[in-house]
Order: structure tokens, then C-alpha cells, then sequence
């Protein structure tokens, strides 16, 4: 299952991105990633947000590490926040893909999604 509806994508910033016009049915999972991911149901463009190469002699953060995802609730009356769970994976803007799996025995309700790049 995927998500319900149309997205509608916001670049707030040059490193957030604000979706809205989706939900998640019982136990449904969808899932985001950057254009160059072809199996994104949502696709961001956002050609700058890419694995940060650490200047400081560390090890590189790829983008599971540096990509934050926030949930909230979207509907006009405030409705508590459902139980939606965030997984990512990926290192690459080619193969990074966020899942959020509704985790409540209701469908969710209208959802707002930010994506942050934290690089």
C-alpha cells in the first residue's frame, strides 16, 4: 500500500522541503526520496543535498544520516500526531529512500511532512 492523495511539494529553504495532500491507510506504508530515485513514490528536487565528505578527517555522513523527516498532523482540527513510523536508508541521492508506515489501527489523517537536510 502507499500513500493516499496528491503531494503537494514546498521548498521552504534551500535545505527544507514541505509536503502536504497525503495521508496513510491502515498499515500503509509510502515513501520519499530525491529525483534521482526512481522507486520514490514522492521525488524532491533538491540537487544539493548530497553525502557530506567530513573535512576533519572523519568518516563521510551519507544522506540516511544527514536527511531529517518530521511528521505532524495536517488536519484543521488539530488532531494528535498519528503513529507514523520513519525509516531510511541510502547513502547516495540515487538510492536514498525515507518509508513512513502508519503504525495505528486507524488511517491516518491529512499529514504535513518536512524534510530537512541537515548537511
Amino acid at each position: 500500500m502507499a500513500f493516499t492523495g496528491a503531494a503537494t511539494q514546498v521548498h521552504v529553504s534551500n535545505n527544507c522541503v514541505r509536503i502536504t495532500g497525503l495521508s496513510l491507510g491502515i498499515g500503509a506504508a509510502g515513501t520519499i526520496g530525491l529525483t534521482e530515485n526512481a522507486a520514490a513514490e514522492v521525488a524532491i528536487v533538491a540537487p544539493d543535498w548530497k553525502p557530506y565528505s567530513n573535512a576533519r578527517g572523519g568518516a563521510n555522513v551519507n544522506l540516511d544520516s544527514s536527511i531529517k523527516i518530521t511528521v505532524i498532523s495536517a488536519d484543521a482540527a488539530g488532531a494528535a500526531v498519528e503513529d507514523v513510523a520513519v525509516t531510511k536508508a541510502g547513502t547516495l541521492q540515487s538510492d536514498f529512500l525515507a518509508t513512513l508506515t502508519n503504525k495505528d489501527v486507524a488511517a491516518s489523517g491529512a499529514l504535513e511532512i518536512y524534510v530537512e537536510f541537515m548537511g
